[in-house]
């Protein structure tokens, strides 16, 4: 059979409509038809909570706070305390957790349920009178018996230890005990949740006076005073040998102050180097004046004219004279001979021949002439042999500087090495001078604690003594029955709509008209199971 589209469900394989509005009348139809439903988980939901809220055990919170303080402004220190600084007041980290450490520690705890008796912990249980009080009582005692049948079988099965009941009694204490620091205060508080207010408060009053006891006790430890005796002993040597291993050491490689000796020295090596940067490039002037001064000499003369006289040239004469002599010949020749007669050619080209000689010959000779050295080269070879000395000087200084920064390098790489050796020593020292000053202290803080708890002056003060919660604080039962109601309610209104989603049956003509794809001219109401249309 084809299931039917529900209140809220369109019909499958037919065009759901175009808007679907959800009327208020619909809302009452559903509340109505489904009220039993929700009235039912609801009333199951409440009644139930309540029941388990019933059911379960009470429990109260029992409190007490103490203050601790490591100063005493009731006493004067004495006078090596006062003069080294090291009484403190309030609580370090290492200190607060010794006090929790010994408030929460299993003997304390045994000691105080030793002192109350294990009958105080054993259930003492009487039947109520009324009617409500003995279902109560009973379905608790059922669920005891529940529980301690489990607890047989893990027993059995080796899951689990039997413990005796003074071991169990310590457990539960010790389970249910709290030791919490206040932060950023002296206070340190104790918490108690157990079902009994009274004995609560009995077991924390018992853990604090035997927390009093044995924090005296611990105290008064005669060990102690020896052991701070040959430890202070000890690190007063390692002090003094780490002292003098510092002393030696700044003497002998004579240290006074690192930082400035340091300084000194690479101002001296930058001095030195710059220095020596200068003497570089005036060597390298030097040179290349030299090699200038060398060019200049080779090509300069090693003598030069001082003075000359000149005369006149006697073969320029003679020329002269020869040639007026072949013209006077040759004038003769003329008159006898004619000129291209081979006596007059002879001697036209004589004359001619004389003619170049006196054009090639000079006109004066030099008579007399004084030479001397070029005193141009005496001065470039003097400059030389002054630049040679300089340089030869200057070199020499380079080398010198170049030994001196390499010593002073060297001495500032020893003084590294040295101020490293050196920080050691000054860390040791100090780590020395620390431990040795913290062991002090605390020899002096043991004695003095020692006289304070001897005279019955105690740094823990009891600033509330144990009280317990007026009203129980578990279980919330108003908070529970609050949650219980909404909850509740949603889970019947949850079930009410899968009921309502998955019921196939038609209610209205709308739900009608969905089904058959037509419209529907009349209207549908729902008679008890059956749908009569009108």
């Amino acid at each position: 059979m084809e299931k039917l589209p529900s209140l809220f469900e369109p019909a499958s394989g037919m065009q759901a409509p175009q808007q679907s509005t959800l009327r208020w009348s619909d809302i009452g139809r559903f509340l109505r038809r489904y009220a039993f439903v929700i009235l039912i988980v609801f009333s199951t939901t409440v009644l139930g909570t309540y029941a388990t809220l019933s059911l379960l055990t009470e429990q109260y919170d029992t409190s007490a706070e103490i203050l601790v303080k490591m100063g005493r402004e009731n006493l004067d220190p004495p006078p090596t305390v006062r003069n080294q600084n090291v009484l403190s007041a309030g609580l370090r980290r290492e200190e607060v957790m010794s006090e929790i450490q010994l408030l929460s520690s299993r003997s304390i705890v045994e000691a105080a349920v030793n002192e109350i008796g294990l009958e105080a912990f054993k259930d003492k249980r009487t039947v109520p009178q009324d009617l409500l009080g003995r279902i109560k009582y009973y379905a608790k005692a059922a669920i005891r018996t529940v529980k301690d049948q489990y607890k047989e079988a893990l027993y059995a099965l080796n899951l689990s230890k039997r413990l005796s009941d003074q071991e169990a009694a310590v457990a539960e204490v010790s389970e249910r005990l709290g030791v919490v620091y206040q932060k950023d205060t002296d206070v340190i508080a104790l918490q108690l949740r157990m079902a009994s207010p009274e004995l609560a408060r009995r077991i924390l009053n018992g853990v604090l006076s035997h927390y009093m006891i044995s924090r005296i006790q611990l105290r008064q430890n005669g060990n102690i005073n020896e052991f701070f005796d040959e430890e202070t002993d000890r690190l007063r040597s390692s002090l003094a040998d780490s002292e003098r291993a510092l002393a030696d050491w700044k003497l002998n490689h004579q240290l006074s102050s690192t930082h400035d000796q340091k300084a000194a020295l690479i101002q001296q090596i930058n001095g030195l180097i710059a220095d020596r940067n200068s003497t570089d490039r005036e060597i390298r002037s030097i040179r290349q004046e030299i090699e200038t001064s060398k060019s200049i000499t080779a090509r300069a003369p090693e003598t030069v004219r001082m003075s000359r006289q000149e005369v006149s040239n006697p073969s320029l004469d003679a020329l002269k004279q020869r040639l007026v002599t072949l013209q006077s010949e040759q004038a003769k020749l003329l008159s006898k001979f004619p000129a291209d007669s081979p006596t007059a050619i002879a001697n036209s080209s004589e004359i001619a021949r004389i003619k170049d000689l006196i054009n090639t010959e000079a006109g004066t000779r030099t008579g007399s002439e004084t030479i001397q050295i070029n005193p141009v080269r005496q001065d470039l070879i003097k400059a030389q042999e002054t630049n040679q000395i300089r340089l030869a000087g200057l070199e020499s200084k380079a080398a010198v500087q170049a030994t001196q920064i390499a010593s002073l390098r060297s001495e500032l790489a020893r003084l590294e090495t040295a101020d490293l050796r050196l920080s050691q020593l000054e860390r040791q020292k100090q780590i020395d001078e620390a431990q040795y000053v913290g062991t002090l202290r605390r020899r002096q803080e043991a004695e003095v604690s020692k006289k304070l708890d001897l005279s019955r002056i105690s740094n823990v003060t009891i600033i509330a003594p144990p009280a317990s919660t007026f009203e129980p604080v578990y279980p919330r039962k108003l908070f529970m029955m609050g949650i219980a109601l909404a909850l509740g309610l949603v889970l019947g209104i949850g079930l009410s709509l899968l009921l309502a989603y998955m019921d196939d049956t038609v209610y209205d003509e709308r739900q009608l008209e969905a089904v058959l794809g037509l419209p529907c001219l009349g209207t549908v109401t729902a008679t008890g199971s059956a749908i009569s249309p009108s």
